[in-house]
């Protein structure tokens, strides 16, 4: 690709081509930093898949109005998450353990062709690769000088990475139309696949999700500047931005969370919604379990931080504040008719 540039134009052209080639085009996008005109074209193609994405979930207002009226008070599910309460920081062999249970390595080295993908069955695993190739590339473009590009760019991520949340949560209500409570869905073989309670729960779990997504794609110490002006802007008008101010908190905090670890005061204060607040409650303790073995002071910190945030979400007169700004009074009944039919 880097050699021959009519072989890149072929990728860029034909979409199943160019799912296909995840992995080239990050090495490529690496090995030309510069490259404004590549990540122009990326950019545009990303956009000719979720322009409408986006569009869907912001007609009903804002991205925090929405998340509410797809999770509402999430009551039940922050009285379990409360449940889980990590003790201490884990030593670096049970970390080893956890990461190898949830994402084991992968031994084989076989020599595959590529298989193309259809492009034009846009499921969740192919909008969530057009996303993973723009936030790959983004990221390795770091010397591109157009810096109203890369401002557009990141805003644009931010939302995608939230609306491909919301387009997951109903993905998973679709799912659950169809089994009963009890009931659980079985793949070929017959073995357990999902149930109607677990995807209850992955959809409580969507701001989390998106949370991680967006850091994988593009967490990078060469953005923290572009994160802070952006953390910046979002503040003025914090009410609204909520949901955007959550993610990129904790995308800071990824990068470099010694660093970063006093934003967590400032995510007290501006994030209030209660889909957040769990969230927030719940990536605390990953902190504290991943981010704080023989750091007596980060562990200390992130203890005490861990019971202000489980504080956080029994406290309701701070969050219904945030709510009433944001919610109609017609989203507000539909939150309540959703709580009761569920």
């Amino acid at each position: 690709i880097n050699k021959h540039p009519k072989i890149k134009d072929e990728i860029l052209e034909n979409d199943s081509i160019y799912l296909a080639f995840k992995n080239e085009l990050e090495i490529y996008s690496g090995l030309n930093r510069t490259d404004e005109e590549f990540l122009t074209r990326i950019f545009f193609k990303t956009r000719s898949v979720f322009d409408q994405v986006i569009k869907k979930y912001k007609e009903s207002g804002s991205l925090d109005s929405t998340l509410m009226l797809k999770l509402g008070e999430v009551q039940e599910f922050s009285e379990k998450v409360k449940k889980f309460q990590v003790k201490g920081a884990l030593s670096h062999e049970v970390q080893d353990l956890v990461k190898d249970s949830v994402d084991p390595l992968d031994t084989t080295s076989e020599v595959h062709l590529k298989e193309l993908i259809d492009a034009n069955n846009l499921t969740p695993d192919v909008l969530e690769r057009y996303l993973i190739i723009f936030s790959r590339v983004f990221k390795n473009c770091d010397d591109v000088d157009n810096t109203k590009l890369i401002y557009e760019i990141f805003d644009y991520l931010v939302e995608a990475y939230i609306c491909f949340g919301f387009y997951l949560m109903d993905e998973f209500a679709n799912l659950s139309k169809g089994i009963g409570q009890a009931e659980v869905l079985l793949d070929e073989k017959g073995d357990l696949k999902i149930g109607k309670d677990l995807l209850k729960i992955l959809s409580s779990f969507i701001p989390i999700i998106a949370q991680v997504m967006l850091h994988d794609g593009i967490g990078h110490s060469n953005i923290s500047n572009i994160i802070v002006k952006h953390i910046e802007k979002y503040k003025v008008d914090h009410n609204k931005n909520q949901y955007k101010l959550f993610l990129l908190y904790f995308l800071l905090m990824d990068i470099d969370i010694k660093a970063n670890k006093n934003y967590i005061e400032e995510v007290f204060t501006l994030v209030t919604l209660s889909p957040l607040k769990v969230s927030t409650y719940f990536k605390l303790n990953f902190y504290l379990a991943f981010k704080a073995y023989q750091n007596k002071d980060l562990e200390n910190f992130f203890k005490n931080k861990v019971r202000d945030s489980q504080i956080r979400i029994d406290n309701k007169s701070i969050e219904a504040k945030g709510i009433n700004r944001i919610l109609s009074k017609k989203q507000k009944a539909n939150i309540l008719r959703k709580n009761k039919d569920s």
